[in-house]
């Protein structure tokens, strides 16, 4: 048989196959823990709108723990309900119980003065989280931030009550 045609061993197909498989999943993964999404539904006057958002942040714990968890975190998002917006949050954690493996996990919530920047201007909200989360430092994938997966509340100030946000999402800080 000639050097140009070469058999394919099937220990070679299989490894070929897992890393073609495994790769784009391995990024996807890594892509939405460092940009983490969220579902979005808005009320705006009387219509609703749909969007998604993407978002990090850091945080602030004190702490100087291997696994540990913010207490202040500011959280920067880019949203599509209704048109494009950029949003800030400020938000001071509360690290209510730990659950499951106890220095790991931890239910709490979060409360939160934050600005939008969108096309008509730049708009003040408040803003209300309840989430459970796992400690910074953890790693997996390669990758090691804080997730809190939960649920948001979004006020506008400016358009109360007349115009809020509801969201379920995925939330990634670095926290030192």
């Amino acid at each position: 048989m000639s050097d140009s045609v070469r058999w394919l061993r099937a220990e070679d197909a299989a490894v070929a196959l897992f890393a073609y498989l495994a790769a784009p999943v391995w990024i996807g993964v890594g892509v939405a823990s460092l940009l983490s999404p969220a579902l979005i539904v808005e009320r705006h006057a009387a219509d609703w709108h749909w969007g998604w958002s993407l978002g990090t942040g850091i945080g602030w714990s004190g702490d100087t723990l291997p696994w540990r968890f913010s207490r202040l975190r500011l959280q920067v998002e880019y949203a599509t309900a209704r048109t494009g917006q950029v949003s800030s949050t400020l938000l001071a954690d509360w690290n209510a119980r730990a659950v499951l493996m106890a220095p790991l996990f931890r239910l709490g919530g979060s409360l939160g003065l934050g600005i939008e920047h969108s096309g008509a201007g730049s708009f003040p909200y408040v803003q209300a989280e309840l989430w459970l989360r796992n400690a910074m430092g953890i790693w997996y994938l390669g990758l090691f931030p804080q997730h809190s997966l939960g649920f948001r509340l979004r006020s506008h100030l400016s358009n109360f009550p007349s115009r809020w946000q509801l969201a379920l999402g995925y939330w990634s800080t670095f926290v030192w």
